[in-house]
């Protein structure tokens, strides 16, 4: 490199914007919904007059970039320094190390207590673990219907496992958060029990409030109080349906409860399965809610992408780095593994 092109490193402010949606458009994908959807960006990174994006600039000339967002990007209360990591994007060729370099700039900048990320490819593996991330593969469990006997969206093999009604007490209720109840969420001390952490503000925001997407969010009550909540995103495809659970907070144990609400859901939507990526979650307890392990079963093909649909498995990453004594739990709805690809 010319030693009179100075790099400069910086977090992105709105006056960027058209800068950041253009080295997306050139250098990741020109149909990205970050570079085509001005809404959705703003919606998604800017905070505080900053569009959370660290960049590597030369003469002013993006030439990488680290997208990240903050847990107090959904509610000011919660931290700045819990974030999850995700559009990452180097030129080649330019500045060796510069991805080294960005990440660094981010710890050095925020001081994150937490970071954490998904879906990273393979060939990131190592600079993960450079870094000091552990990381591995993101459990994937699903709950095939009882109710289908065609299935086109997913793979079924012959004779496999269907999810079943389990017996339940009727001490604990399942209630769907709305405006007349959301104070029975917001004094949950559940939210407090992993990181990275989540409240009722954040709720609202994150699923809720979507801009794109409708999510459903449920919660376990017990003499009403809130012992843990699901939240849940329906997908149609002309006309047929899946489910997938986006997000969990709360107790393992108690993702049993949710196993009448898993086959109501399944029944009144028609759908074909409801499917979970998970970190932090015994196996013992999602198999207890009716669910069983993808990978466990040959032939079983249950699709992750509809925007475009793609009829494949997906293996998903995670990584993290804690600092923190707080348990960690990930899920889809971390980051922006759960986004659109194009606004409805």
């Amino acid at each position: 490199m010319n030693r009179k092109l100075k790099l400069n490193l910086k977090i992105l402010k709105l006056n960027d914007l058209n800068k950041l949606r253009s080295f997306i458009s050139k250098n990741w994908k020109k149909n990205h919904i970050l570079s085509k959807n001005k809404k959705f960006l703003i919606w998604q990174y800017y905070s505080s007059n900053n569009l959370n994006t660290a960049a590597a600039t030369i003469k002013n000339k993006i030439i990488g970039l680290q997208m990240f967002i903050p847990q107090n990007h959904y509610d000011a209360a919660l931290s700045k320094k819990e974030i999850s990591l995700t559009i990452f994007r180097c030129i080649k060729s330019t500045i060796p190390g510069l991805s080294v370099k960005i990440f660094k700039f981010i710890i050095s900048k925020i001081k994150p207590r937490f970071v954490g990320t998904t879906g990273f490819s393979h060939d990131m593996i190592s600079f993960h673990e450079w870094q000091g991330f552990k990381i591995g593969l993101l459990k994937h469990h699903v709950a095939i219907s009882p109710f289908k006997k065609k299935f086109l969206i997913a793979k079924i093999p012959k004779n496999i496992k269907k999810i079943r009604l389990i017996n339940q007490t009727n001490t604990y209720k399942l209630i769907k958060l709305n405006n007349r109840n959301k104070k029975f969420f917001k004094n949950s001390k559940i939210y407090k029990n992993q990181i990275p952490r989540k409240s009722l503000n954040f709720i609202y925001k994150r699923y809720v409030n979507h801009i794109s997407y409708k999510y459903l969010v449920y919660g376990l009550s017990y003499k009403k109080e809130i012992l843990s909540i699901c939240i849940l995103r329906v997908i149609k495809k002309r006309n047929n349906s899946v489910i997938k659970i986006i997000d969990y907070i709360g107790k393992d144990q108690f993702l049993k409860k949710y196993n009448n609400l898993f086959v109501y859901l399944l029944k009144i939507n028609s759908a074909e399965y409801i499917d979970f990526y998970s970190y932090g979650i015994k196996e013992k307890f999602i198999l207890d809610a009716g669910l069983i392990n993808r990978r466990k079963f040959k032939g079983l093909i249950i699709p992750e992408y509809f925007e475009p649909f793609v009829k494949k498995n997906i293996n998903l990453m995670y990584g993290y780095i804690n600092k923190t004594n707080s348990k960690v739990k990930i899920f889809k709805g971390d980051g922006d593994r759960d986004r659109p690809n194009y606004l409805f």
